[in-house]
């Protein structure tokens, strides 16, 4: 589909190796009906591999784009809803997760990358996972000394009693390729 979660997809600027990682850590979903949180959904090419893969699931897709919402609808995909919600804004967040009253299975952020972005969205969406659900947070930019692993532990730390485990993964592969 393109996405580039794959260090196999060559088209793509952006090559990551997440998909063995969520292939290990995901798989106990695979044939079940959950609800998962996609947040960021550029091109669809993510929405339409899970799709294929959560066959069963409820996949729910969140984006501050408009326009790539209703690009995203084109491909008239099987149990979706899309919502608009900006990240910047954790009252947002927090209403919609609110109103929606949906409780999740996997939440992942695949958004804007930004620190305080990621620190939003983990605040303020935790509350929605089910018991043994998972929250995952894509691109965290280790090489950047903003983005070292002990500032989340620190920005965190409040919540750190409302997980059973919170880790880091690193994902590096000889073919990942970022422009970053």
């Amino acid at each position: 589909y393109g996405t580039d979660k794959s260090v196999y997809n060559k088209s793509s600027k952006h090559q990551h190796s997440y998909t063995p990682i969520y292939n290990i850590l995901l798989n106990h979903f695979k044939d079940k009906n959950i609800n998962i949180a996609e947040l960021g959904v550029a091109q669809s090419a993510s929405l339409r591999m899970f799709r294929e893969y959560f066959k069963n699931a409820n996949l729910y897709i969140f984006d501050n784009n408009n326009y790539l919402i209703e690009e995203s609808k084109k491909f008239q995909l099987n149990k979706v809803s899309y919502f608009e919600l900006d990240v910047e804004n954790k009252t947002d967040i927090k209403n919609l997760f609110e109103k929606n009253n949906i409780f999740y299975d996997l939440i992942i952020d695949d958004t804007s990358h930004l620190f305080k972005h990621q620190i939003n969205i983990i605040e303020e969406t935790h509350k929605f996972l089910n018991k043994n659900g998972l929250l995952i947070i894509e691109d965290i930019f280790v090489k950047k000394k903003n983005y070292r692993e002990n500032l989340y532990y620190e920005k965190l730390k409040h919540l750190k009693n409302e997980f059973s485990e919170i880790f880091f993964c690193k994902c590096d592969h000889k073919y990942n390729y970022s422009g970053f």
